[in-house]
């Protein structure tokens, strides 16, 4: 479908990610709700892969709420995840987590155990273990909302609709949380996220639908839009042609009903290749004149998720950013951001964000009115596009930092098969290097390289050594795959020029 052009957009770069700057109390803050779990996903297992054998397994933190609180702390806003831990070294896990993420944890740490869930791809399926953990069991009366929501900042309420299907006590605590936002007028949003192991949709919009009104988004996915319309006796809307406008009439109808003020849906396919594509629509009600207007994002992203979790979370932590810190933005930038976040996010693993508000503002004008394209998602044959000064300034203070962190390069010279080289990157980056310069004598140096760039967390920044005056050429090509700085024993003729480049 045809997109508006996009203005361009407010840079948000101030907000820095929480190693660079020290938040202050003026600046808004978003409070999320609900459980963390420990997730556990094979790393190199198929379908065929029978679950009493051996695998090796990638462990990591999440849960929905804690996701978006540790995404908006990235972009610079305060974060606040109000919860109930286990005491143990679990519980302290998560607790550690917040406060590297910037995250604020405010609750209560009780005996109990910790919920995990662990993904099975033989039978497609996700398994959860989780009716023991504190979360569920916790006394709702514990947990003392009118201080845990009490701030003197501009707040924002992020929960979802995971929390009231957990138990009958998290039920009662959820429901005492947006009781308390709504008496101290706290702007809220919601993310359905129906889980059908917890329970039906019924049961869960039963839950919900009290608190319609009373929210700034809720955001939906097409399944849960289809779900919805029917409870609520509303038509399949199948005039036209666009996809995109019938589900435009059906949430503006939605959206009469049950009154909040906008509902967002998020869309998204897949080709066989792994390719994905992003967009959004939004329904909002204007101030005043009780009309809505439908809006869909400006373009949509294109992207290889390295991980299938987490993108939802970073999609409502980019809406929830544009609306709070910059409630002037257009709609469809709001869409656009939320989008770019969400596909930035899943070229990580592990279901936190690392995407920072520069690296995010920087995507915003490098694809500001068109379509987005991710590294790995080049359109065939597309000529590279070229970088704005803005953004190779902010691209070459990012790899700088990284290297002053880092505080070390390690070199690699691979002169056998590249399978082992990315392994001892691997194990280099497992060690905690997170600077690996490759040299360009290695044997395969492209592939190697492209391969490291795939495999690495986006921490782990990637150089090209031993450029000598015969390979000053390949430069372009080491950029293509990865290589974010280049070294020299030399000075070959042309080097800082084709750096520069």
């Amino acid at each position: 479908p045809d997109h508006p052009r996009a203005p361009p957009p407010t840079s948000f770069a101030a907000m820095a990610p929480p190693e660079k700057k020290a938040r202050t109390e003026a600046n808004p803050l978003v409070c999320t709700m609900g459980e963390a779990m420990l997730r556990f996903a094979p790393l190199e297992a198929d379908e065929g892969t029978t679950r009493h054998r051996p695998q090796r397994f990638l462990r990591s933190l999440g849960g929905d709420e804690l996701n978006v609180a540790v995404a908006v702390a990235q972009l610079g806003l305060g974060a606040r995840w109000i919860s109930v831990l286990p005491t143990g070294p679990l519980g302290d896990v998560v607790a550690k987590a917040c406060a590297e993420h910037g995250v604020e944890f405010r609750g209560l740490r009780t005996e109990g155990d910790l919920g995990i869930f662990t993904v099975l791809p033989e039978s497609r399926s996700v398994h959860y273990q989780r009716l023991h953990s504190a979360f569920a069991l916790h006394s709702p009366g514990s947990l003392a909302w009118d201080q845990l929501l009490s701030t003197d900042r501009r707040t924002w309420l992020h929960v979802t609709g995971i929390t009231p299907l957990i138990s009958g006590n998290a039920r009662q605590s959820w429901d005492a949380a947006i009781a308390e936002a709504k008496r101290r007028k706290i702007p809220m949003s919601m993310d359905l996220n129906h889980r059908k192991q917890l329970g039906s949709l019924e049961e869960l919009w039963a839950m919900v639908a009290p608190h319609a009104e009373a929210l700034e988004v809720l955001i939906l996915s097409e399944e849960q839009l289809a779900g919805l319309a029917k409870l609520h006796g509303l038509p399949a809307d199948a005039r036209g042609d666009d996809e995109d406008e019938q589900l435009l009439r059906t949430m503006d109808a939605l959206q009469a009903k049950i009154k909040c003020r906008r509902v967002a849906l998020c869309r998204k396919k897949r080709d066989n290749t792994g390719l994905q594509c992003r967009w959004s629509l939004m329904v909002e009600k204007s101030d005043g004149n009780g009309q809505s207007s439908k809006v869909k994002s400006y373009a949509p992203v294109h992207h290889r998720p390295r991980d299938d979790l987490g993108g939802g979370s970073a999609w409502a932590a980019g809406m929830i950013h544009a609306l709070l810190a910059e409630p002037r933005l257009p709609t469809a930038a709001a869409l656009r951001r939320a989008d770019l976040l969400a596909a930035l996010s899943q070229e990580s693993e592990g279901d936190f964000s690392r995407v920072s508000g520069a690296a995010l503002s920087a995507a915003e004008q490098r694809f500001e009115g068109k379509e987005a394209r991710l590294p790995g998602a080049e359109a065939p044959d597309a000529p590279a596009a070229l970088l704005t000064a803005n953004e190779a300034g902010l691209r070459i203070e990012s790899t700088l930092e990284h290297l002053r962190r880092a505080g070390a390069i390690a070199i690699l010279r691979a002169k056998g098969s590249p399978e082992v080289a990315v392994r001892r990157a691997k194990e280099l980056a497992g060690f905690g290097c997170r600077a690996i310069e490759l040299t360009m004598d290695s044997t395969d140096w492209p592939l190697v390289l492209g391969e490291l760039r795939r495999a690495l967390p986006p921490e782990v920044v990637l150089g090209i050594g031993t450029v000598m005056d015969d390979t000053v050429c390949q430069l372009g090509r080491a950029a293509s795959l990865g290589a974010a700085f280049a070294l020299s024993p030399i000075d070959p003729v042309g080097f800082i020029e084709e750096c520069h480049r």
